[in-house]
């Protein structure tokens, strides 16, 4: 229990924060000082933050409500305020509450999850908080999270019958049918899920990324929420490979991870923040997807036919003379798709301008382009023509370009 709230927590946080940049000087205040995590804790289960963030978790409170939150090797900016020992920051996408006294800084239900962490200055505590000793071991540093990755055309869509495809066939069986390999022999040391969802897990696939089918679950039961099962080894068909990765909940809502690496032995914990899916293999290599429910219309696919990563996204309303924030949630890798919520259409259906920044910091822009929800966009670029095709057929160019220092 310890090491999955471990990983939770590391996983929140990287979900739930946006990187900024800032700067500027103020007055000083009593309280600006560096505060360092020393403990969290969730439902009276406590760990110690080193065993999770091998690269440090602070916050630095700076005079003039300023403040920088240091986690994982990246810097997000704040607004910080104190009313009483009442405390506050916001910013990054995030808002966290708690209260500061003596040095000592406590930060409750962090992003909703529901953990709480103590910070302390050692320059002002008092006395410094100590975590309560962890009889497990410690989680692996987590690696930065890969994109989400899927075919444009979305054919791995988990549901309930096993179908890769809205059109698919295939049955997942009977759901307290023993679980058998393609040969119906078992093969050696197996694989362990354990599930992260806030909901209980109906259908679970480890799918060949060759397959067109996401084929028969591997549960032989349901899987309730926190609860860790074991398959054999007989659901990595190819061995220690590159597998595609579903879920379905007792809601139908589907979780698609796309590429994870998988060997007999590992531990996997599936997990979700709105419609990002995430699969953590071994407490250390992370892989996101998509979570979503297949019968909402309420999206818009993001196909990268580029030749590099896209950073940034941004869908603009024709009237705007700015391109705003950008749209993704995370990077997407070259071949990649990536689920927007039609809430980007901020027009409703209609005409938008569309603009992408990539690895290379290479800009593509394309305006004009007609959009509605539930469709795909797909972008490529062949040397300064940029190319959006919608659906397949209706085709608009721009320019892509570096921009000018």
């Amino acid at each position: 229990m310890k090491k999955l709230l471990a990983i939770l927590l590391a996983l929140v946080l990287t979900l739930g924060l946006a990187a900024c940049g800032g700067g500027g000087s103020a007055a000083p205040d009593p309280n600006s000082g560096v505060y360092e995590a020393v403990s969290a804790e969730m439902a009276g289960v406590s760990v110690d933050v080193d065993d999770v963030f091998e690269n440090g978790f602070s916050l630095e409170l700076k005079d003039g409500g300023k403040a920088v939150f240091h986690y994982d090797g990246k810097d997000y900016n704040l607004r910080w305020s104190l009313n009483g020992t009442a405390f506050e920051a916001k910013g990054a996408g995030a808002t966290l509450n708690g209260t500061l006294s003596a040095g000592v800084l406590e930060i409750t239900d962090v992003l909703g999850s529901g953990v709480n962490i103590t910070l302390v200055d050692p320059t002002k505590a008092t006395t410094t908080p100590s975590a309560e000793p962890s009889s497990e071991p410690s989680a692996e540093p987590s690696e930065e999270p890969s994109p989400a990755a899927s075919p444009a055309d979305d054919e791995k869509a988990g549901s309930d019958d096993g179908g890769k495809s809205s059109e698919g066939s295939g049955s997942g069986g009977s759901l307290n049918a023993p679980v058998t390999s393609p040969s119906g022999e078992k093969s050696g040391e197996g694989v362990s899920l354990t599930n992260g969802l806030d909901a209980e897990i109906h259908s679970f696939y480890i799918s060949s990324q060759s397959s067109t089918s996401w084929g028969d679950r591997v549960n032989d039961s349901r899987i309730p929420i926190g609860q860790t099962v074991t398959f054999d080894g007989s659901v990595l068909v190819d061995g220690d490979a590159t597998y595609d990765v579903a879920a379905v909940d007792e809601n139908k809502r589907n979780y698609d991870i796309y590429d994870v690496e998988l060997a007999a032995g590992d531990t996997i914990i599936i997990a979700a923040d709105g419609d990002v899916a995430t699969v953590i293999v071994n407490g250390s290599k992370i892989f996101t997807g998509e979570a979503y429910d297949p019968d909402d219309e309420a999206y818009v696919t993001v196909q990268n036919n580029l030749d590099t990563e896209i950073h940034s996204f941004y869908v603009s309303s024709p009237s705007s003379d700015s391109w705003g924030e950008r749209v993704n949630s995370s990077h997407i890798a070259a071949g990649a798709a990536l689920r927007l919520d039609s809430s980007c259409l901020v027009d409703g259906n209609g005409s938008y301008d569309i603009a992408a920044v990539d690895e290379n910091k290479m800009n593509y822009d394309i305006y004009g382009v007609e959009l509605a929800a539930g469709d795909t966009i797909a972008i490529s670029a062949d040397g300064d023509v940029a190319t959006i095709t919608v659906n397949g057929s209706s085709v608009y160019t721009g320019e892509a370009y570096i921009p000018e220092e």
